[in-house]
């Protein structure tokens, strides 16, 4: 169960590492942070791309420490398996939080324009 922590950590910091050098340089419907405020533009495009990045990169780190902490500290109780569900549901809420919180800087970078 901490190897899925790990991997999920993993997977955040590698996007994170990725978006976070600016991701694809060109605005694509493939790779990168992609919405429609995001592709409206190549500035927008790149703000969004390092916003990601910073964001992904600071998950991966707090998903990393808490959960593994958590595991630690639960290993062999009897309801181990049932905290572990409720810790992976907001494992992957973590990989979806990030999108409103782009969206809104985006929003205010743009406004600011």
């Amino acid at each position: 169960m901490l190897i899925f922590t790990i991997i999920m950590s993993l997977t955040m910091l590698g996007m994170g590492l990725y978006l976070g050098k600016g991701g694809p340089k060109e605005i694509n419907k493939c790779l990168g942070y992609r919405s429609k405020r995001a592709m409206s533009s190549q500035e927008s495009w790149e703000f969004a791309q390092k916003e990601a990045g910073k964001i992904y990169k600071i998950f991966a780190l707090v998903n990393l420490l808490l959960f593994s902490i958590i595991f630690m500290l639960i290993k062999g109780k009897e309801n181990y398996n049932d905290i572990f569900l409720i810790c992976a549901y907001i494992e992957i809420a973590l990989l979806i939080v990030p999108i409103p919180v782009v969206e809104i800087k985006l929003k205010r970078f743009l406004n600011k324009k």
